[in-house]
């Protein structure tokens, strides 16, 4: 895998500090594609799991982001939506 010059670690860091608080773990198959998979620490639940993606789609920074942003929207579809907390006066 070459991509825009960085090596697979550090393709897999930027991915998964994107998800930050909750934990995303990259791994890189055998044939070169990622899985990636993104858990709730708090409860151990896997809110998103992703496998195939290509690492040919990365020939710059900006790939790298709108895959976030797909990634990101996927997990926002996928979680309930939260109960609005009511102020009391």
């Amino acid at each position: 895998m070459k991509t825009i010059g960085l090596s697979p670690l550090e393709l897999r860091n930027i991915i998964e500090h994107a998800f930050l608080p909750l934990q995303c773990v990259c791994a890189q198959a055998p044939d070169g594609t990622l899985t990636l998979r993104i858990e709730n620490p708090a409860n151990g639940r896997v809110e998103l799991e992703e496998i195939g993606i290509s690492t040919d789609r990365f020939a710059s920074s900006r790939e790298i982001n709108n895959l976030v942003a797909q990634l990101r929207e996927r997990l926002a579809a996928a979680r309930p939506p939260q109960a609005k907390r009511l102020n009391h006066a």
